[in-house]
């Protein structure tokens, strides 16, 4: 059996019974029957919960409304409507603000990302990084942010680094140690170290 045309009225109601009057007027023009057209609304369903039930109106079937409020989702399987169906639903694209979750059937705002004691979360890269990097890479955090790295732009320079001879540089942040060493430990400069 054919069935009539489906049509979903956009009008006040109104103008779409008239809209429908034309419609239905013009489906026997063209050659339709009485057996083309739905005597129930059980004629014209489709099955599917998430567009809504299908009505059978004045002998022609309409689409039916969605059945979920705005800000809703529609699960066809579990045939109902809810904020959230799992994790993924509630998600935004930031990394600061953590991980949305749902629970039962609501999205639960996260709590802030929650990065180590000396990090802070960054957006752009979505990472955790080090609120006092290590700049130079010598596994000492610059001291004028907490860490002991005299010289963050050198990684030649760091505490319990090696000074060395002859040079103008003092490699062990150290200013007592710079160009004089005492390797033995006995409060005695090295005999072939130059000195201040």
């Amino acid at each position: 059996m054919r069935r009539a045309p489906v049509f979903t009225p956009v009008f006040t109601c109104g103008r779409a019974w008239l809209l429908l009057a034309v419609l239905i007027a013009a489906d026997f023009a063209c050659g339709s029957t009485a057996e083309a057209r739905c005597r129930n609304d059980a004629e014209c369903t489709d099955g599917n919960f998430c567009n809504g039930g299908e009505r059978c109106v004045a002998g022609m079937c309409m689409s039916g409304i969605a059945p979920c409020p705005a800000g809703q989702r529609c699960n066809e399987n579990a045939r109902q409507c809810a904020q959230c169906f799992n994790n993924d639903d509630c998600e935004d694209p930031f990394f600061c603000n953590g991980v949305e979750r749902c629970s039962a059937g609501r999205c639960v705002a996260a709590t802030e990302v929650l990065c180590g004691e000396d990090e802070r979360s960054v957006e752009h890269s979505a990472t955790c990084e080090p609120t006092c990097p290590d700049l130079d890479g010598d596994g000492h955090r610059a001291a004028d942010c907490g860490g002991d790295d005299c010289d963050d732009n050198d990684a030649r320079r760091y505490p319990g680094n090696v000074e060395k001879l002859l040079n103008v540089h003092d490699e062990d942040c150290n200013p007592n140690t710079y160009k004089s060493r005492d390797s033995d430990g006995d409060g005695y400069h090295d005999a072939n170290y130059f000195g201040r």
